[in-house]
């Protein structure tokens, strides 16, 4: 870690965090960073970050991703209905709603009642639903299409085709069932469109049949679907099913009715249980994709649908029944700040009787982040006594989570929402076996602590060792210094003895001298 300041380098054991300070400095008076917008709040820097997430001046993107507009928070509404180019508008010719931007194209490609041209008679004004009745050979009233000659069947001889503006012998108009004033020719024409009347009947007749019988089949069908799947027994209606076969037309019309009122029903009721089975789960664990965000978003703020709620799922297959809410508008406090609330929600399921009540279920709200870079996560314990979390007596208990999950603006800061699809984890664990795992958890923690503690130790050990060979190596150097100064000191001793001697032999010379001298004078 390295100063800013002189480069001085430091252990990261030698800094901390000036927490006087870090208070001091929270405790400033501030404007809002919108003030030159006209927000007029002034507070403390701590409270700074949460005005600016519900500051009406705050610029948020549009709830369009292809609008790509940052909008101020008391701007949106307007923006939304007057100015953004993604906003939906009711097609003057169909009234459906269609993104303005997509409009023109609507019309050109889609529309079913935008005005076009025939591009065979040139007649303008006519709906595109409609082009190809008008062109039509027969019903028609196109001057441009071309019809085959209506005399061929009763003996003309020009089979060339013929245009409907074209007037080919006497009597001719559009309708071919009045050619001519010659009975012959009339009665011909009615000979053909009675056997026409009668070829259809007989089809119509094979249809009913048919649809006979397999309204019959659905009907046993359906019935031993019910019993399987205990959606109630309508057995007893079988009999008039079975017996539509001999009864007259009104009968039939109203045993096909029945059937077909019981088949939309069971057939609704199968594919809801057959929905719910595809995306539940019975591991506590729910992956809940979000589409069309930008519509359901917009729905949201207009009130159309102000909650989305997510598939039922379990904590096991016996366990508690469960799901989730979400508000894209906010909900409670969070209503119209731009923050999206989420809930939790317990629902009534088979086993209830069964659990423990209240439910001790720890709930985690996991906001994917679709790079993986950073996930938005908030967790939750539920409180026992609070009625959310007893056994739901009706179809399920009232909701209970974060009424300020994520503001907007944090959607842009990573990937939570792309390609118009949102992801939201939950994850709900029992609490006795969230306990489970801790104690396990702690006391491998205790195990690696030991270890932790036991491998110090050999460090230790370890270091003390290679000290004691750094001072034995030491105390030889020191020992084997002290016999040389000891050798030194002796050999000095040695020469300062033999001085001594030496000395004391000249000092006694002279006095042995001296008697003699004195008696030679």
């Amino acid at each position: 870690m390295t100063c800013l300041q002189d480069q001085t380098e430091f252990l990261p054991n030698e800094v901390f965090r000036d927490n006087f300070m870090r208070r001091k400095v929270q405790a400033f008076i501030v404007h809002c960073t919108f003030m030159d917008d006209g927000c007029k709040w002034k507070g403390e820097v701590r409270h700074l970050e949460s005005h600016t997430n519900s500051c009406e001046f705050l610029e948020i993107p549009c709830v369009y991703p292809e609008c790509n507009l940052l909008v101020k928070k008391n701007d949106l509404h307007d923006h939304l209905e007057k100015t953004c180019k993604c906003r939906q508008e009711s097609c003057g010719f169909c009234k459906q709603q269609i993104n303005l931007n997509k409009m023109k194209l609507h019309h050109e490609k889609e529309c079913p009642a935008y005005p076009v041209i025939c591009e065979k008679c040139n007649k303008d004004g006519i709906p595109r639903a409609k082009l190809l009745e008008h062109q039509d050979s027969l019903v028609g009233d196109c001057d441009g299409v071309q019809g085959h000659n209506p005399f061929s069947q009763i003996g003309c001889s020009r089979p060339e085709v013929l245009s409907r503006s074209a007037q080919y012998g006497v009597g001719m108009t559009r309708d071919p069932g009045v050619m001519s004033t010659d009975p012959c020719i009339f009665t011909n024409h009615c000979d053909r469109v009675i056997s026409n009347q009668l070829a259809q009947l007989q089809t119509e007749s094979a249809k009913t049949r048919d649809l006979r019988e397999k309204c019959q089949e659905h009907s046993e069908r359906i019935t031993a679907l019910e019993r399987k799947v205990s959606c109630g027994n309508f057995s007893a209606s079988a009999p008039s099913s079975q017996g539509c076969g001999d009864a007259g037309g009104s009968d039939l019309t109203r045993s096909g009715i029945n059937v077909e009122n019981r088949t939309a029903v069971t057939l609704a009721d199968l594919e809801e249980r057959i929905r719910q089975q595809e995306f539940s789960s019975h591991d506590g664990l729910l992956l809940w994709k979000i589409n069309e965000f930008a519509r359901k978003r917009n729905d949201a703020v207009s009130g159309q649908q102000v909650s989305i709620y997510s598939p039922c799922f379990h904590t096991s297959r016996c366990g508690y029944k469960m799901c989730a809410r979400i508000y894209l508008d906010g909900d409670g406090i969070g209503r119209g700040t731009h923050i999206i609330s989420v809930y939790f929600v317990v629902m009534r399921g088979q086993y209830d009787a069964l659990l423990r009540w209240p439910c001790r279920l720890i709930v985690t709200f996991m906001l994917l982040d679709q790079d993986n870079v950073e996930h938005l996560t908030h967790t939750f314990r539920p409180d026992p006594s609070c009625s959310s979390f007893q056994r739901p007596s009706g179809f399920q208990n009232s909701k209970s989570g974060f009424a300020e999950f994520c503001a907007l603006g944090e959607l842009n800061n990573h990937a939570y929402v792309r390609d118009d699809t949102m992801f939201l984890k939950v994850i709900v664990h029992e609490e006795e076996l969230v306990n489970d795992q801790v104690s396990s958890l702690e006391q491998q923690g205790r195990v690696q602590a030991v270890e932790r503690q036991v491998a110090s130790v050999n460090d230790e050990l370890a270091n003390v060792r290679v000290q004691m060979e750094g001072l034995e190596q030491q105390v030889e150097a020191q020992k084997i210094e002290a016999e040389r100064m000891r050798a030194e000191h002796e050999m000095e001793i040695m020469l300062l003895q033999s001085q001594i001697a030496d000395v004391a032999e000249l000092a006694r010379a002279p006095r042995n001298e001296s008697p003699h001298g004195e008696n030679g004078q």
